[in-house]
């Protein structure tokens, strides 16, 4: 990570004194660069799908996307040290803080209009907002909700839980349901749980903490809110009611659920095509996450940022305003594969996928996946002191102090 600050700052230290570029303008077509990371089919027809419509919109300017193979972030890195950045590019929230703060990427604030801010949503844009500047705006995203087994669920005589206290009624009775045989000949625990940074944090939000200050460069989760909430989250180890899906012979939750070996698990709106998939006959539900003292979730999103040195920052713009706009985001509703970040099309998602209406409702509550300068780093040291203390819980002694394990790993961010 230093050694990208001082690559970013060096490169920014310069910036003025570059040999003029040669133009990407010829007979009169502007020519940018569009950099994205590979993803599903589905995903690279969606933007071959507004990239058309773009053109048709801009015939003026053509964009020539670039799919970058191998670490994204890595690559992008080092295409800004050595000033050969695209004019667009993704923009992750977790990392966009290390751009932000030097300023590597241009602000997007003066083709911003009022409107345009209005209309995009606040807590998914504050992910890639710095000093009250916008260096990003997001494509789209998703919030962690929880995932219920309908069947399951009736079988052990549970409803759907809305607090911290009736999801700890609700899995108490799906482990007395399991254990009588009654959920079926694969069932293991009440639910499947990651012990990541970024999963555990819900619970730290829901208790009126946070994971770390950004605008104090702090780190929080040691405080006594996120203390409490760690606790109640080692309970459903304790009492046996929750695993990893390591410890359930499966690759991440998303199996163990569409499997049947639990009864719910805390996911992003990703776990819906894959059950289309994985598990067509499955019968389940998408609710928002039980609350403790207040309501809060993680959102995970992407951003179309401009590069420092684009030499057509207004077409530059245009594509990113496109690509984020009405039309573009029409077709992502139409591929379900996120939410639309514009709150004008929050109703037109919400009538074509009532079933997952949860997944707009929790964002109302939601921090964006964005924890500083080190938030990749946060978030993995958090995630290693959750699993030191669900290890000991599941196979120790169970006699680890969260609050001693949570300090000793936020000392290595220091």
């Amino acid at each position: 990570m230093k050694k990208l600050l001082l690559s970013l700052i060096l490169v920014l230290g310069m910036t003025g004194c570059f040999p003029k570029e040669k133009t990407s303008e010829e007979g009169g077509i502007v020519n940018l660069t569009l950099a994205t990371w590979g993803s599903s089919p589905e995903e690279t027809r969606m933007i071959e799908r507004q990239l058309e419509l773009f053109h048709k919109k801009y015939p003026n300017i053509k964009v020539t996307k670039q799919v970058v193979i191998g670490d994204y972030n890595q690559v992008l890195q080092s295409d800004i040290a050595a000033r050969m950045e695209a004019d667009v590019f993704y923009l992750d929230s977790i990392v966009a803080s290390v751009y932000m703060t030097k300023e590597a990427i241009y602000p997007l604030n003066e083709f911003l209009t009022e409107e345009d801010k209005k209309d995009i949503n606040k807590n998914v844009l504050s992910g890639f907002e710095y000093k009250d500047k916008i260096f990003g705006i997001p494509k789209d995203y998703n919030p962690l909700v929880m995932v219920y087994n309908t069947k399951m669920l009736e079988k052990a005589g549970v409803e759907v839980p809305t607090t911290w206290e009736e999801l700890m009624i609700a899995m108490e009775k799906i482990d007395e349901a399991g254990k009588a045989g009654l959920l079926g000949k694969n069932y293991s625990t009440p639910i499947s749980i990651s012990n990541s940074g970024e999963r555990v944090a819900p619970f730290i939000l829901q208790n009126g903490g946070d994971v770390y200050d950004n605008e104090n460069n702090k780190v929080t989760f040691t405080e006594d809110e996120a203390v409490e909430a760690i606790e109640y989250y080692m309970e459903f180890i304790r009492k046996g009611y929750a695993k990893d899906p390591k410890s359930l012979g499966e690759a991440w939750n998303g199996d163990s659920f569409a499997r049947e070996k639990v009864a719910m698990v805390m996911e992003g709106g990703w776990i819906i095509p894959y059950l289309a998939t994985a598990a067509p006959d499955l019968e389940y539900q998408v609710e928002k996450l039980p609350k403790g003292k207040k309501e809060g979730t993680m959102l995970f999103t992407v951003a179309y940022s401009m590069g420092r040195r684009s030499e057509h920052k207004d077409e530059a713009a245009e594509l990113i305003k496109f690509l984020t706009g009405i039309e573009a985001q029409e077709i992502l509703i139409e591929t379900g594969l996120g939410l639309p970040t514009r709150n004008s099309l929050t109703e037109k998602y919400i009538e074509k996928y009532p079933e997952k209406k949860a997944l707009i409702e929790m964002s109302e509550f939601g921090r964006a996946y964005n924890f500083g300068i080190n938030g990749k780093k946060v978030s993995e040291e958090l995630g290693k002191a959750v699993e030191e203390l669900y290890i000991d819980e599941l196979f120790g002694t169970g006699k680890l102090d969260v609050k001693e394990t949570l300090e000793k790993h936020a000392e290595n961010l220091e």
